[in-house]
């Protein structure tokens, strides 16, 4: 079911309003003297739309917000969801595109990937990385993840742990290998198979998650 307007407008206040904060650092303070308040008022309303209407500063202050208002600001204008799909370290951010792997100094290991944000958690589960249930299926395909990357740098190779049937305690391995890196939709592809087959199945991410 699609969120109500009631619900759509308060996501693009709330987001509007952490992109006027972002920008108030770019923007000259105006004077409040009471003489001046309504051209002061003027004068920060023309400064941020102009700020605003450049591409290079509205891609830094998109670039300042979470992750969740980042996908979310696509939503309160053309614009900003022009900005958002051109700029390519706001889809890096969004996990629609792969980030590059550092080079580690000799002898020091790779930093572990980061796990995609926008998917369900279970902090009861120890080590758990993601926790899918096949209701999650929806919810992601409503918020446009599928095409999503699960890490960051992205892995050709995830393992996956699948809860099967009522036994809380049977647990079956899976593996995921994808040359250009594993995608959400790679996960809900998993779970519907699984799903078909043992009517009940839930996705605990790896403990250990390794490039192939």
């Amino acid at each position: 079911m699609y969120a109500s307007h009631t619900t759509y407008r308060a996501t693009s206040s709330h987001t509007s309003r952490a992109l006027e904060q972002s920008s108030a650092t770019i923007i000259t303070t105006a004077t409040t003297h009471p003489r001046s308040s309504l051209l002061a008022r003027v004068h920060n309303i023309t400064a941020t739309n102009q700020v605003l209407a450049t591409a290079e500063l509205l891609e830094l202050i998109l670039l300042d917000l979470p992750p969740r208002d980042l996908l979310s600001s696509q939503r309160v204008c053309t614009t900003w969801r022009h900005a958002v799909k051109a700029s390519v370290k706001a889809q890096r951010a969004l996990f629609r595109r792969p980030q590059p792997a550092t080079t580690p100094e000799e002898g020091v290991p790779p930093p572990p990937p980061t796990a995609n944000p926008f998917l369900p958690r279970d902090p009861r589960i120890l080590g758990s990385k993601i926790h899918l249930k096949y209701d999650h299926l929806r919810a992601l395909d409503k918020r446009g993840a599928r095409k999503m990357l699960v890490c960051q740098p992205p892995l050709k190779r995830v393992e996956v742990y699948g809860r099967l049937g009522s036994d809380r305690a049977a647990y079956n391995s899976k593996v995921i290998a994808r040359e250009r890196g594993v995608k959400v939709k790679h996960l809900v592809r998993l779970v519907k198979k699984m799903k078909a087959t043992t009517g009940w199945v839930e996705i605990v991410g790896s403990e250990v998650w390794q490039k192939a």
